[in-house]
């Protein structure tokens, strides 16, 4: 008895309960609720915000370009650098193969040639408009370099029968313009996600016979336009990487992607928005910068000492040939919009 009054009633070794846990219901009654302390309140989340990074290459919605990411996004018809990473204005993707034979350039004088190339057979075509464009850049800006157009919707479908044959006119009049070319400038629509048939037919054509392929050493822009919103420029990394196995050198360029190119064209079929013009005049000041830094290297590598460079003199103007002076004035670059 002495131990259960010395222990509050319980017997020895029993545990004493908390007087807060005594009720009115007894020792072994329910404990009674105590509501947890209210908790501080929780920082209230921030939205997760994506910053817009300019003009979206499926959406082609406008730029912000206060929030643009530096290297991703250019205004106007130049499509984000999604393409080609990196890319600097007058680098040059190298070849497999080094070109032979030395041509103006090399010989460091500025009568460059280029060759201009519609990969559009239509007769209102936007890139035959945005290839006028570039020849008109040419000759304003560098007077004593020409600028020639070849129409490859005259070269017959590429057959092995037909090349062991013995090679078309059309085929030997194409080989030999761009075996005398500096540059090729090739504008491209864009069929089903690729370049269009006939733009590959006529660089098979021109990368043949194997070992002895025209386009060999030769820089090469390429440019695509669209009235759609993308610009034509899903057609773009097949372009290159079928020039880089023909053994061309390409353009190192952010990619010109001319969208909405149909309400870029004036009155006369031409394209002169200024935007258009100037991404343009930027990617004939890269190859032409293309064409110097091959010649300077294949100079330092033959070890031949530069020669002195021609004055440069401006052309007389020439009266436009009529669509019956040859089998080649409908489809140039001034004449035709195909």
């Amino acid at each position: 008895m002495d131990a259960l009054r010395r222990n509050g009633g319980l017997p020895p070794g029993a545990c004493r309960m908390p007087d807060a846990y005594r009720t009115a219901e007894g020792v072994n009654g329910p404990a009674p609720h105590h509501p947890a302390p209210p908790r501080a309140p929780a920082p209230t989340a921030r939205p997760a915000v994506r910053q817009p990074a300019g003009r979206s290459v499926t959406s082609g919605r406008a730029p912000d370009t206060a929030a643009r990411r530096p290297g991703r996004v250019r205004k106007g018809p130049i499509y984000p650098r999604t393409v080609r990473q990196g890319r600097r204005a007058g680098a040059v993707r190298r070849g497999p193969r080094p070109r032979t034979g030395t041509s103006d350039a090399e010989a460091g004088t500025d009568m460059t040639k280029v060759v201009l190339i519609s990969g559009s057979l239509r007769a209102a075509s936007v890139n035959s408009a945005a290839l006028r464009a570039v020849r008109r850049i040419i000759e304003q800006a560098r007077p004593a370099a020409s600028a020639v157009s070849l129409p490859i919707g005259r070269l017959p479908f590429y057959n092995g029968d037909v090349e062991s044959a013995g090679t078309t006119p059309a085929v030997a009049v194409a080989r030999a313009l761009v075996a005398d070319a500096d540059a090729l400038v090739i504008s491209t629509p864009c069929y089903n996600g690729a370049v269009p048939g006939v733009l590959k037919n006529a660089l098979d054509w021109l990368s043949r016979p194997d070992g002895a392929s025209s386009l060999t050493g030769r820089v090469a822009a390429v440019l695509s336009a669209s009235p759609g919103g993308r610009g034509g420029i899903d057609a773009q990394p097949a372009l290159l990487d079928l020039l880089d196995s023909c053994g061309a050198i390409t353009v190192e360029h952010p990619p010109v992607a001319i969208r909405g190119a149909h309400q870029r064209l004036d009155g006369a079929g031409e394209m002169t928005d200024p935007e258009t013009v100037a991404a343009l005049r930027e990617l004939v000041d890269a190859t032409f910068e293309a064409v110097a830094i091959m010649a300077e290297q294949r100079r330092s590598v033959l070890g031949t000492p530069e020669p002195p460079r021609a004055p440069r003199t401006p052309r007389p103007p020439q009266a436009v040939p009529s669509p019956a002076a040859g089998p080649w004035s409908r489809a140039s670059v001034t004449l035709s919009r195909s």
